[in-house]
């Protein structure tokens, strides 16, 4: 074997060592899918180019032809469809993200909106015992009995809901009792058989 033909296939055994491990990186990071910033296939197909160069001629400018054709081959087979997979991929994270965030701004919004709706309602329930208070207080003071009075109205509602077949006489018997209870559980509340200010105004919104 002459000199030059030892040499010859010394430069494609090198070469071909090159593309192998060109190769091999490019299969790696495409598996792992990390990122990288060496264009394996253009480096791997430049590597084989140069080989098929090799074997085929001893001339440098053809051999470096088929390095720089391989090189754009794997750049346009590999590279770029990975990049461009990366990209696609990054894209469906950011929606993923932005999707999640609004969810949590919608979750909290609706949060906030239940518990404003909260403290009005208490503000509402705290505002009409007051004003029951005044007016047991002002009956009081004309000589009424409060509480009679709002016992009248009640049973006035619950005859309105179809609840109470007794007599309006502002007493709070056994009769009218039951119909608050039976009231109280078709709203879904707690079985008392009290009247307060709050159940008052429910019976008057249900209306």
């Amino acid at each position: 074997m002459t000199a030059n033909t030892k040499s010859h296939a010394r430069f494609a055994a090198t070469l071909g060592a090159a593309a192998l491990l060109a190769l091999a990186l490019s299969s790696c990071t495409s598996a792992s899918g990390e990122g990288s910033t060496v264009d394996t296939g253009t480096i791997g197909g430049a590597a084989a180019g140069g080989i098929a160069g090799a074997l085929v001629s001893k001339n440098p400018l053809v051999i470096g032809g088929l390095a720089v054709a391989g090189g754009i081959a794997g750049n346009e087979l590999i590279d770029k469809p990975r990049a461009e997979k990366k990209r696609k991929q990054a894209a469906v994270d950011r929606r993923a993200e932005q999707r999640a965030e609004q969810r949590q701004r919608l979750e909290y919004e609706r949060q906030s909106q239940l518990q404003e709706e909260e403290v009005r309602q208490q503000i509402q329930e705290q505002r009409l015992y007051e004003e029951w208070k005044k007016e047991r207080v002002r009956s009081g003071q004309n000589g009424g009995g409060g509480e009679s009075v709002d016992v009248a109205t009640a049973q006035r509602l619950l005859k309105a809901h179809g609840l109470y077949q007794g007599q309006v006489d502002g007493v709070l018997g056994p009769a009218t009792e039951e119909a608050v209870r039976r009231f109280e559980a078709k709203q879904g509340r707690a079985q008392t058989g009290r009247l307060t200010p709050s159940l008052m105004s429910q019976m008057r919104a249900t209306l």
